[in-house]
């Protein structure tokens, strides 16, 4: 008998569900029973793993879904303070026993994190990319463009350096990295990156690199790359020789030629 044949059928199947989390560099397959279940070449090990209903409806938060694990898991442990720079995507499986048949129920992203008492993780589909609002081009002296998008058209990798972290304050948002004390185009409004760590460069004075946020665990002798930024003005798009792709309006009038008199 099939998945869908079992659920509609009324019959007191007993289910199972399995739990496929991927952070880009680490995957964490669970199940919620009691001992492991082989799915696809892959074990599904046990753990205190739980889930809402999946919400069904024509509405765009259709298919979210809401999975609770221990604090102490280490998938809890991914997102504090912040979501990982990587989203963690996540697939949950369902099956009968005495059933051969498995299927996806769910395929989305871990969007949120809370901690009451439990680690409650808030799931949603790629459909929930469809609430973001599409800007429009606006009369404004900034390029509205993404630098390093093919829009931009300029190649990230040609401006993007390697140093090593020499120390870091107290609170790891100011860095120390000597190598970037020579390099051609500033970091500001760029990012910063050790492993898949990304931060965002808010200030830069020679060597020394402030972020808004500080990278859990960072120590002296790390591999900093640093990717330089644009503050999206006129002359920051000629440094970088780009100044054909500048979608700005940089001659902006002061005055407001419809206001005041015409002599």
């Amino acid at each position: 008998m099939s998945f869908d044949a079992i659920e509609t059928s009324g019959h007191d199947a007993k289910d199972f569900d399995l739990y496929l989390f991927d952070t880009g560099s680490t995957v964490y397959a669970l199940t919620n029973e009691d001992s492991s279940i082989t799915y696809n070449g892959r074990t599904y090990l046990p753990a205190t793993i739980t889930r809402d209903e999946i919400e069904l409806s024509q509405e765009q938060s259709a298919g979210q879904v809401k999975v609770k694990l221990p604090k102490s898991h280490p998938i809890a442990a991914l997102f504090i303070p912040t979501l990982p720079p990587v989203p963690v995507t996540l697939t949950i499986y369902s099956g009968h026993y005495g059933d051969s048949e498995i299927v996806a129920i769910f395929i989305g992203r871990v969007a949120s994190a809370r901690y009451p008492d439990m680690c409650e993780l808030s799931c949603v589909t790629n459909r929930d990319d469809l609430k973001r609002k599409i800007p429009t081009l606006l009369y404004q002296p900034n390029c509205p463009r993404v630098f390093g998008d093919p829009g931009c058209g300029v190649n990230l990798a040609t401006y993007t350096y390697s140093g090593t972290l020499d120390h870091a304050n107290s609170d790891g948002t100011i860095l120390t990295v000597p190598a970037f004390a020579s390099i051609p185009h500033s970091l500001v409004a760029g990012f910063i990156r050790r492993g898949n760590d990304v931060r965002l460069v808010i200030a830069q004075t020679g060597a020394s690199i402030t972020v808004m946020i500080a990278i859990p665990g960072l120590a002296p002798g790390d591999t900093i790359v640093g990717t330089a930024g644009c503050t999206k003005r006129y002359s920051d798009c000629a440094a970088f020789s780009n100044v054909a792709n500048f979608l700005g309006f940089d001659a902006i009038p002061n005055r407001n030629p419809f206001v005041g008199r015409i002599v």
